[in-house]
């Protein structure tokens, strides 16, 4: 519940900059992922379920915003020519 609180937190709470993180942020994950898959599940499906869920949050923290392109327009590229 906290992390998800976290996100939703006031403006310069929930933004982060560059490519730091906030201390806070990294140990609210690490509880979150490792957190357990229901007990009546199999092993193999338990082991799997932790570590798609870790793998899932740490490409999460580890996303970063793609570079806006430049539009290039073709017809106006042509007309130019």
């Amino acid at each position: 519940a906290n992390v998800i609180a976290l996100v939703w937190a006031p403006r310069p709470f929930n933004r982060r900059s560059d490519r730091t993180r906030r201390a806070l942020d990294i140990s609210l994950v690490k509880s979150c992922y490792l957190e357990h898959c229901p007990s009546e599940n199999p092993v193999k499906v338990r082991v799997s379920y932790q570590k798609l869920l870790k793998c899932f949050v740490l490409n999460a923290l580890h996303h970063r915003k793609p570079n806006p392109q430049k539009k290039r327009y073709l017809f106006r590229s042509f007309k130019s020519t």
